[in-house]
């Protein structure tokens, strides 16, 4: 019996075949052009990755701004009539954790906030900040750009009008790039302190 397995063992061994030089060669030119798809995926994914990441940090950064204005115009006593709030500029008198308007942040919690005038303007397709100190109070103005690459200046909206806002809308449009979608970010605040 052992030699019967090992004579048909023999036999099938014999009649396999190998692999001729043909299918070789297809074989590894189906494998080079699936590891030349492979790179240039990877390189093409390489070279966009600096532009998606700033342009998330650009969107970011809108969201902080977002943030940022509503919690400081709810916290506001009175939106400026002079200059009287445009589409892309509004200032209001509110309260910053400062250790004067204009100066650096304020790391006693024991000690209030304090009343500045705050302006944002909205430009050239970026957002400033500027801190200043009420009339008859120490302190420096201070400016800082919050945000970039905006598509358009036109980001404060008043209800029911400017003369007399309840409600201020902010909108932030970030443009299409490189087959991506425009973004918008919306936010409003109710000004509930008049």
């Amino acid at each position: 019996m052992d030699e019967a397995r090992v004579r048909s063992r023999v036999q099938a061994l014999k009649c396999e075949r190998g692999v001729s030089m043909a299918e070789l060669l297809v074989f590894m030119m189906m494998l080079l052009f699936v590891l030349a798809a492979g790179m240039t995926l990877l390189i093409v994914a390489v070279k966009s990755q600096p532009q998606i990441s700033d342009r998330n940090f650009a969107i970011q950064d809108g969201r902080v701004l977002q943030e940022r204005f509503a919690r400081e115009l709810r916290q506001s006593s009175l939106v400026e009539q002079a200059p009287a709030p445009t589409s892309s500029s509004i200032t209001f008198d509110t309260y910053v954790r400062r250790t004067q308007c204009g100066g650096g942040v304020e790391t006693d919690p024991t000690k209030p906030a304090i009343a500045c005038k705050v302006t944002y303007t909205c430009t050239a397709g970026a957002c400033h900040r500027t801190e200043a100190p009420l009339p008859g109070r120490p302190g420096t103005t201070a400016t800082e750009q919050l945000v970039s690459g905006l598509s358009s200046s036109a980001v404060f909206a008043y209800s029911p009008d400017s003369a007399n806002p309840d409600y201020v809308m902010m909108r932030l449009v970030f443009p299409a790039e490189g087959g991506d979608d425009a973004v918008t970010l919306e936010d409003g605040v109710d000004l509930r302190n008049r």
